[in-house]
């Protein structure tokens, strides 16, 4: 029935056992070695995660905290020109009746906001540069 001896057949079938043996301990050494590489590739995804929500929140922190002086300074800017601008109702004036002539006359511009808009421009370049050396002081400091 079998035309090779017994023998031959439990070598062959010792051998096929090796060479399956030896697969499977390769294939499960490799997948070994891809499982811990993929845990490895998960958690420093992780740590990253982490460094760029903690690096986002600083930066958002210097947005609001830039955002909240250029609104401070800004309106201290409107505050103290609007109290320059001169009060364009001389009805409620009271002008005592001795007084004296003026020595040389304070003219308001022709485009009064001009001053007012131009300090407000200034004011928010200066907030911007602040901005940019607070978020590169944030970014440096990784």
């Amino acid at each position: 029935m079998f035309p090779l001896p017994v023998f031959t057949w439990v070598k062959l079938g010792l051998a096929a056992v090796v060479i399956v043996f030896a697969y499977y301990m390769g294939y499960s050494g490799e997948h070994n070695k891809f499982v811990n590489f993929q845990k490895s590739v998960e958690l420093a995804a992780k740590v990253q995660e982490e460094k760029v929500a903690a690096v986002t929140k600083q930066h958002e922190l210097v947005n609001e905290g830039v955002k909240d002086e250029y609104e401070a300074k800004l309106a201290a800017v409107h505050n103290y020109y609007s109290q320059r601008m001169r009060n364009k109702d001389t009805s409620s004036r009271r002008v005592p009746t001795n007084a004296k002539p003026a020595v040389r006359i304070v003219r308001v511009p022709a485009d009064a906001g001009l001053v007012e808009r131009c300090a407000a421009t200034t004011a928010q370049l200066t907030e911007l540069q602040a901005w940019v050396q607070k978020q590169l002081a944030v970014h440096n400091a990784k």
